[in-house]
């Protein structure tokens, strides 16, 4: 019965390479937490879609918050003020400088590297594009380490920070 075992997973495994390369790939890894985006975004900025969202009140260890949209064609140019809210989790915006991430800045990309499991591999490289050429606008919180995106021309804007434990 054992021998039996490895032989019905190689033949599971042999004819279907598509599905196994699909799972380690996962490029279509999204998750959404409903809400969360549209209470970010709520008199802030207007989006078309919801890219991957994820907000956790029951997170043990780090926990990957965070809220990617895609913006519409009509996305205006310059990045929209902050609006100051006393939940820090609901704001998005601050002094927002051009990309290219300063040389000096390299620790804005840390974030998006430590989430890529949430985010997924195929928009953290969409992310990681956008902070490395001209034209977006980024704001890192030195508070938290939260990273702001607003990049029209690429239709992407949103937010990620890397939560403490016991801390959404």
């Amino acid at each position: 019965m054992i021998a039996v075992l490895p032989l019905a997973f190689w033949a599971i495994f042999s004819a279907s390479p598509q599905i196994i390369h699909e799972l380690m790939a996962q490029t279509g890894a999204r998750q959404v937490s409903h809400g969360y985006t549209e209470q970010l975004f709520d008199g802030v900025l207007s989006f078309e879609e919801v890219l991957s969202s994820r907000y956790s009140d029951h997170a043990r260890g780090e926990s990957c918050q965070h809220a990617f949209v895609r913006l519409g064609a009509d996305a205006p140019s310059r990045p929209p003020r902050a609006a100051l809210r006393r939940n820090r989790d609901l704001r998005f915006g601050g002094v927002w400088r051009l990309t290219p991430v300063a040389f000096a800045d390299t620790a804005a990309f840390a974030p998006v590297e430590r989430c890529v499991a949430y985010v997924g591999p195929t928009l953290s490289a969409e992310i990681g594009r956008v902070l490395r050429e001209p034209g977006a606008h980024y704001y890192r919180d030195l508070t938290d380490g939260t990273l702001h995106i607003y990049a029209p021309a690429a239709r992407l804007a949103g937010r990620v920070r890397i939560a403490p434990e016991g801390r959404p």
